[in-house]
């Protein structure tokens, strides 16, 4: 089941500007792992065991990830762990944390995916459903459910406070 059209957007709004500038993609990318077997004939490297990834503020671990880049850029990405983990803290907003058991990257799209028991939050907001896609460059969300698990979204407004005043009584 798909989030309704107004929740997504709800969620988009709580993503603001800074993640996927064309800026950060051209950041270095640190990582480390137990094993790095790179190729760069075929531009496939393979990362295994306590995988750590940061890249201009956005950090993942998992037991595995696997890169195929091209010319300097990275095409795609995926990743496995139990669970996998991902944030990305960017300067004046609140950081965003996900976690789920595979994660798939695509760079023409900027679209961050991930699937198996999914939990997305930032700060008080949180979202939770099989599969999520991040589309970075958009910050748009889309959060897909089973037959047998909807899709669970808290959504705290930023705009709405506790009033100092009581309301006047009728």
């Amino acid at each position: 089941m798909r989030v309704s059209l107004a929740c997504t957007l709800c969620l988009a709004a709580l993503l603001h500007p800074g993640t996927g500038k064309a800026a950060d993609l051209a950041q270095p990318v640190s990582i480390r792992a137990d094993s790095i077997q790179l190729d760069q004939r075929t531009g496939v490297s393979t990362y295994t065991g306590h995988v750590r990834l940061v890249q201009a503020g956005m950090t993942i671990r998992a037991q595995h990830i696997r890169v195929v880049s091209a010319h300097g850029h990275v095409l795609s990405m995926r990743g496995y762990g139990n669970p996998l983990r991902m944030e990305d803290a960017q300067p004046g907003r609140l950081p965003i944390f996900g976690r789920a058991l595979q994660m798939a990257y695509r760079g023409t799209d900027e679209e961050l995916t991930l699937i198996g028991h999914v939990h997305f939050r930032q700060g008080a907001n949180s979202l939770r459903g099989h599969e999520l896609h991040y589309y970075t460059a958009s910050q748009r969300v889309v959060a897909i459910g089973t037959p047998t698990h909807r899709v669970n979204a808290i959504i705290v407004p930023h705009t709405l406070r506790p009033s100092r005043h009581k309301a006047p009584k009728p």
